[in-house]
């Protein structure tokens, strides 16, 4: 089997796929929804070897993904909520002159609340310039660069942000080198990432934090802390919750970490040991997930066998997950739904993606699956102000 990435942590070749898969995808795009979760033989680090390279991930973040809409802002009050608890990490060890930059900023809205706080020498570091134009229209200091490629003053940091940021990067070494030589001696990086022991505890839909494709690294925090050990760092805070997301039914399994520069220790690859621990956990969330799986092949099954007429709404991770694990794609789709502009006429598997005003014309004797668990509740509640006679049918 090719093996096309080395061990993020220890920089081993030797490593064994758990779970090898490519998902169904939108027609004619370049990035697969590949699921080729590896273990590291050497250290036990869980890492997704896919056949792709980090020229090839930005291009799918500026090109390909379906996070960006021009009205989300993130300031919501769970966004808030969130923004505070990094606050009560970074706050005893930041002035309001401390100069900081979120890398990986989006549009800027962790920026701008730093800033309404006081912190007024924050400012960010996105890759996708459609966001760092909406970002400069509001005001917030955000340019273009990526991790790697920082475009920063040497020594001219207190502190870098990393939120949402490490679970992507194809080459961390490079990425944390370009943090050091920006920061001041002794400065600060924070980092959050999903907490993969926790996976189990923040369930979403079957499979779904392995097969998030740009999700390239599946830390723990003994990885975390490994992996910035390893460039001069030391751990100075830990924190791991489930973070409620918009729709609070479901969490985000949250690992957060504060290092800061500490040229007297540093672990070299090849002193790292292996660990089962994190491969156990990993295994046994595989293993939950089949079960899940398994109850949902069968519903899809009675759906196929039916002739069931059937929409699908919500055409994301979810909706490509049972299209490769089951037979949805072979069952009796009148239409696949979504709300997002940015995938209306696109297409899977040759059926075009519509509106949810097509929805005002079905007949009650049609199914509208549901495969968004986020949006189930604006979802149902819609189809009940457009009088929908069919049946809703949830899959979770």
């Amino acid at each position: 089997m090719k093996k096309n990435r080395n061990c993020p942590i220890c920089k081993s070749l030797n490593s064994k796929l758990m779970m090898p898969v490519v998902l169904v995808n939108f027609d004619n795009v370049k990035f697969p929804l590949s699921i080729r979760v590896s273990e590291c033989l050497d250290c036990g680090f869980i890492f997704n070897d896919n056949e792709i390279d980090a020229d090839s991930l930005n291009e799918f973040y500026t090109k390909e993904n379906f996070y960006f809409t021009e009205t989300s802002f993130g300031t919501g009050g769970r966004d808030i909520n969130r923004y505070q608890t990094y606050l009560t990490c970074l706050t005893p060890y930041l002035n309001h002159e401390s100069i900081i930059v979120d890398v990986g900023c989006g549009k800027g809205q962790l920026v701008k609340y730093l800033i309404d706080k006081g912190f007024t020498n924050a400012r960010g570091v996105e890759l996708d310039k459609r966001m760092v134009e909406i970002a400069t229209q509001q005001g917030i200091p955000v340019h273009e660069g990526t991790a790697s490629k920082l475009s920063l003053n040497a020594n001219s940091l207190d502190l870098l942000i990393y939120t949402h940021v490490f679970e992507h990067l194809w080459d961390l070494d490079d990425a944390i080198e370009q943090a050091k030589n920006c920061l001041k001696n002794n400065g600060l990086v924070f980092i959050e990432v999903p907490n993969a022991p926790n996976y189990s505890q923040a369930r979403v839909f079957d499979y779904f934090w392995i097969s998030v494709a740009e999700h390239i690294n599946h830390f723990s925090d003994l990885y975390l802390e490994l992996l910035m050990i390893k460039h001069g760092f030391k751990k100075i805070v830990t924190v791991e919750t489930i973070v409620p997301y918009n729709n609070p039914s479901y969490g985000y399994p949250s690992l957060k970490m504060l290092f800061q520069g500490n040229e007297t220790k540093r672990v070299v690859a090849s002193e790292i040991e292996y660990s089962a621990l994190l491969r156990n956990k990993i295994h046994a969330y595989i293993t939950n997930e089949n079960e899940y799986m398994l109850k949902h092949k069968r519903t899809v099954n009675e759906l196929k066998n039916s002739k069931t007429n059937l929409f699908v709404w919500g055409i994301g991770i979810e909706f490509f997950i049972l299209s490769t694990f089951t037979d949805l794609l072979d069952c009796t789709i009148l239409a696949l739904i979504d709300k997002n502009p940015d995938k209306q006429g696109m297409s899977v598997n040759g059926k075009v993606i519509v509106s949810p005003e097509h929805l005002k014309q079905a007949m009650s004797d049609s199914v509208v699956l549901l495969t968004s668990v986020f949006n189930k509740e604006q979802m149902q509640k819609y189809l009940r102000d457009i009088s929908f006679k069919g049946k809703m049918l949830v899959l979770d």
